[in-house]
């Protein structure tokens, strides 16, 4: 009697790849990281800038740049008195008439131009230093340069259209009212554009140009104005 073939175990047969052996097939899947995460990482903070009592330092820096800027004004128009004789016909026909003449202001703003922007160019660096120097230090000096010498003439147009336009005549009080304006105004310029620099390194930056826009406008209300108005009564001028 003849066997017949028997059919060749399974096992013993190379199985497939695709042989899935009992389980259950699945499609692995990677995850994807072409789309770009919707969260940021805040910058860094210094926390000597954000100390809770860094006001005082704020304040003791604006203090010590006033100070130079006393200092380096008077320095800058003795130069520039030197180098235009201009300088010298401007202020000695604004103490011949010294009512408010708007184009006469403009001409002694245009010559103090120079000791005006390197006055508040030093003065801006030691305010750098008060931020522990955490903000670029070219667009610093020139930003706060330039943005002070366009508040203040800005601040000057708008005190003599005011002085012209109720006919006001160069008073002690008249004086001091001017002194703060030209301060105010010009410290509010720089403020904003150092707020602007520093609102990302900075708790709450607007800590700042309220900070150094009183120190400047209070010291230079203080010793430009009430100091000259004495003198200015002693003298009988």
């Amino acid at each position: 009697m003849s066997e017949e073939p028997q059919p060749p175990n399974q096992a013993d047969q190379p199985q497939p790849p695709s042989t899935n052996y009992g389980y259950q097939s699945y499609d692995q899947t990677y995850p994807s990281y072409n789309v770009q995460p919707s969260y940021s990482v805040p910058a860094t903070t210094d926390n000597n800038t954000n100390a809770p009592n860094r006001w005082r330092r704020w304040v003791g820096y604006n203090a010590l740049a006033f100070g130079l800027s006393c200092v380096i004004m008077p320095l800058g128009c003795c130069v520039m008195s030197v180098i235009a004789n201009v300088l010298r016909s401007g202020l000695q026909e604004l103490v011949d008439n010294p009512n408010f003449n708007l184009a006469g202001a403009i001409g002694v703003f245009v010559l103090l131009s120079f000791p005006l922007f390197l006055t508040i160019g030093v003065a801006s660096m030691i305010q750098r230093a008060a931020l522990y120097h955490q903000v670029p230090a070219k667009l610093w000096f020139f930003g706060s340069a330039l943005s002070g010498i366009a508040a203040m003439f800005v601040a000057m147009m708008l005190m003599g259209m005011i002085a012209a336009l109720f006919d006001l005549d160069f008073t002690p009080n008249a004086y001091l009212l001017s002194i703060v304006g030209i301060f105010a105004g010009t410290s509010t310029g720089i403020g904003f554009f150092q707020w602007w620099q520093i609102r990302r390194v900075v708790i709450n930056a607007w800590h700042w140009p309220l900070i150094s826009g009183a120190t400047w406008t209070g010291l230079g209300t203080l010793i430009l104005g009430v100091g000259m108005r004495y003198l200015y009564n002693r003298l009988g001028i």
